[in-house]
């Protein structure tokens, strides 16, 4: 019915790893894609690479890396693993790109053109593509 099913929201996809790729599955039995937007977490909450798990079920990855640095991170975002969150978030984007996942950065606009450069510097060093999104009022 839908031609593209997203796993986003409330919520880091990730933890229903097991229900995520299986749902995955049968979208793409039916025709359809998926897409996933994260907060590049799923490494560490998986306890293991997941990426490889991806490949062939997930057709875009939207990781929100939301700012360019650990310190920014960690008080903008509050994350359940505390200093480690973005360095995981940066090894979880490198792991889909070198899996040769379609994947890229995301930063809403509302960070400030400064933050959104150093953000766009980071993407590019990573090599990932960095989208930047309009903060909706």
């Amino acid at each position: 019915k839908y031609a593209e099913i997203v796993f986003c929201g409330f919520g880091e996809p990730t933890y229903r790893l097991d229900a995520l790729l299986e749902i995955c599955d049968y979208v793409h039995a039916h025709g359809g894609k998926t897409r996933m937007n994260t907060n590049g977490h799923g490494n560490v909450i998986n306890g293991r690479d997941i990426a490889p798990l991806l490949v062939g079920r997930m057709d875009g990855i939207n990781i929100s890396l939301n700012a360019s640095n650990a310190e920014l991170y960690k008080s903008l975002c509050r994350p359940l693993f505390a200093e480690a969150s973005f360095d995981a978030l940066i090894a979880f984007a490198k792991a889909c790109k070198n899996a040769g996942l379609n994947c890229w950065f995301s930063v809403v606009d509302c960070i400030g053109a400064q933050e959104i450069a150093a953000c766009r510097k980071l993407a590019d060093e990573t090599g990932v593509p960095l989208r930047v999104r309009e903060m909706i009022t």
